[in-house]
């Protein structure tokens, strides 16, 4: 059994989009990341309910991956990496995605599932020829992968909301601050 690496693209939330816009990079990257990390402690718990009792570590070690942000050009690095493994190639592919994407396509990653420490977790998933398999990460993809879609649309509309506030109470202290010393 091949293991393969399962994406979920979201489009078509232009108003959400549209949001993140109105803010710095770093600030809708922050949005995104919080989004992205509730999402992973929402698929995250529900593998460690399906996770095997067992001896070992486990469910303890099911783990959700720091939020980071992926570039266009990020992406195409890795990739040229993986295909040539020249620096050079690489770096000026990442350059012509981020070209092409024109400030377009960032995304937030974080991975969900068992930590290093925890290497019993692919023989549990898969099985080995002496032990079944005991799968708890696929099942909670299949329950859910559209789901997850959900939880990041909602979470971002709420750190979008709570960052448009944030910004908010900053200006009005400004601005207070400035009529003072005025």
């Amino acid at each position: 059994m091949a293991f393969s690496r399962q994406t979920v693209k979201v489009e078509g939330l232009k108003e959400i989009k549209e949001a993140l816009e109105e803010f710095s990079k770093a600030t809708s990257g922050n949005i995104l990341k919080r989004a992205v990390g509730t999402a992973g402690a929402t698929f995250a718990e529900h593998a460690i309910s399906l996770a095997p009792k067992d001896e070992g570590v486990l469910k303890k070690e099911i783990k959700v991956s720091r939020p980071k942000i992926i570039t266009p050009g990020k992406a195409a690095f890795a990739q040229a990496m993986r295909e040539t493994g020249d620096k050079a190639e690489a770096a000026a592919a990442a350059r012509a995605a981020n070209r092409s994407a024109g400030g377009d396509g960032r995304s937030a990653v974080a991975h969900v599932g068992p930590s290093k420490q925890a290497g019993q977790g692919i023989l549990q998933e898969f099985g080995t020829a002496h032990h079944k398999a005991q799968p708890f990460m696929r099942p909670t993809w299949d329950a859910y992968d559209q789901k997850l879609v959900e939880v990041i649309r909602d979470e971002l509309l709420v750190e979008i909301n709570k960052a448009k506030q944030r910004a908010e109470r900053k200006a009005a202290r400004l601005a207070a601050k400035v009529a003072a010393g005025n």
